[in-house]
């Protein structure tokens, strides 16, 4: 804002160069690894800090706030193993009264400045003035969770107000970039940098996981009930993985030696299988295969021979270390091997589910009504309720036959998206949304914070590049 107000702070060389590191990819770089170091060494906020520092240099001397949308996607996965509110130790800094004053400091300051350049750039600037696509959509599911469960007895401030937070979640970075970004400038590969650079992120988190719980303890049977951070669980790691598998296929189909990043997208697949999340599993295996023959499909020819070669190294190389570590592999996965196709206990959530719906059909009851199992120390005051673990059944249970009606129109508005653009943008941020909605069906990923902040990301970035580079081709 300062240098839009300030004429003369434009002509300084050092706020210059300061726009420049934090326009880089270099600053992109730094924010996730920033996130994967709080959640390895527990130093949460000390980078909370810094992020607060980047946000304000961001607000008060750049020409947008595009820098700041690794934060939005990235700092959810902050929180570390020792720091999980949940956890049964109750050791979490978090729960303390000087780490609640340290986040709410934190999340004033980043209020105050983030609302000031958004109100900013609406005034001042006419040309991202526009009607964002989703508004409808977003504003239709809104109404849907805040008013789930009225006119029954289960109907309170509490509900609504979670439904809010919900929306408010799964919408945070579609609305506030939208409006405060320069799309002009932002490139067709954004997207795919951006994701590539966040799955590294959880390889990182994940390897520090599994050194922790003495995952390659050869010898010893490991349980995946110990793969858990401060922000989740091996289903929400899963999530987040499976979210960033399809960004590196990117590249493969569209730089030269693109084998390589296939080789990343199989490094990726790797880490969701070692999450032990079998709905991350299923639908990975699913969503690499599918990636992968499209890449094929997509590259030059000369590419084509070498990602063939690439492909066949692999299942050759993956066929070898399974004959070879088989013993192993029984033991490492054993909790996989030894459950199965056991639904865990989702059958009977599920019938509860629908017989909640049948209670009330049109609207619903409620985000408060489910008696599914939760993780962790809860009671039943807490702020998260627990879940139906399948987005249709917690749709048709908490929000009624409207909720669902709500749902499948904002469906359409994503799928419009990218209509009639067969570019290797589009198809590999409509396969993730897809593989998003994909691991949905067994799971509420939709309604949880963490992926709804890189779900609403995708959207804008599909909506806001694509659209640009449909527009360029035209002209």
């Amino acid at each position: 804002m300062l240098y839009n107000l300030f004429p003369k702070i434009r002509e300084m060389k050092i706020i210059n160069y300061l726009r420049l590191i934090i326009d880089s990819i270099w600053t992109m770089i730094a924010i996730v690894a920033l996130a994967a170091c709080a959640n390895i060494f527990a130093i949460e906020i000390p980078v909370y800090y810094t992020y607060v520092v980047i946000i304000i240099l961001t607000v008060l001397f750049c020409d947008d706030m595009l820098s700041l949308l690794p934060i939005a996607c990235a700092s959810y996965m902050t929180f570390s193993k020792n720091n999980n509110p949940l956890d049964e130790s109750q050791t979490s800094f978090f729960i303390t009264n000087s780490g609640k004053t340290h986040m709410l400091v934190i999340g004033i300051i980043i209020a105050v400045f983030a609302l000031s350049r958004i109100i900013f750039d609406i005034i001042t600037k006419k040309e991202r003035r526009s009607i964002p696509k989703l508004l409808l959509g977003f504003c239709l599911l809104g109404l849907a969770y805040i008013i789930g469960g009225i006119f029954t007895k289960s109907y309170s401030h509490r509900t609504a107000f979670f439904g809010l937070v919900q929306i408010l979640t799964l919408s945070f970075s579609y609305f506030v970039f939208y409006f405060t970004v320069d799309w002009k400038r932002v490139k067709a590969s954004y997207f795919a940098t951006l994701f590539t650079i966040i799955g590294f992120m959880m390889v990182a988190e994940m390897l520090n996981l599994l050194i922790i719980t003495d995952f390659f303890n050869s010898g010893v049977e490991y349980s995946r009930s110990l793969l858990y951070t401060g922000w989740g669980h091996y289903n929400n790691i899963g999530s987040i993985c499976i979210l960033t598998l399809p960004a590196p296929f990117y590249f493969a189909m569209t730089k030269k030696n693109g084998w390589m990043y296939a080789i990343i997208g199989v490094i990726f697949y790797i880490n969701i299988l070692l999450t032990q999340s079998r709905n991350a599993m299923l639908f990975g295996t699913i969503i690499i295969f599918i990636t992968a023959f499209i890449t094929l499909l997509k590259a030059s020819m000369p590419e084509k021979q070498k990602l063939v070669i690439c492909y066949f190294i692999i299942l050759i190389v993956t066929s070898m270390c399974i004959i070879a570590f088989n013993e192993q592999l029984q033991l490492s996965f054993g909790s996989i091997f030894s459950r199965g196709a056991d639904s865990s206990g989702r059958d009977q959530i599920y019938i509860d589910g629908i017989k909640q719906f049948f209670n009330a059909p049109v609207f619903g009851l409620g985000f408060y009504e489910c008696q599914g199992p939760q993780w962790g120390i809860n009671n039943v005051n807490d702020f998260l309720p627990p879940r139906y673990h399948d987005t249709y059944v917690q749709l048709l249970a908490s929000c009624g036959l409207f909720g669902m009606l709500c749902y499948l129109y904002h469906r359409f508005e994503t799928i419009k998206l990218f209509k009639n653009n067969y570019s290797a943008e589009s198809i590999i941020m409509f396969i993730t949304i897809t593989s998003f909605i994909l691991i949905s069906i067994f799971d509420c990923h939709f309604f949880n914070i963490g992926p709804g902040f890189l779900y609403s990301a995708v959207l804008l970035l599909a909506e806001k590049t694509l659209h640009k580079n449909k527009t360029e081709a035209v002209n």
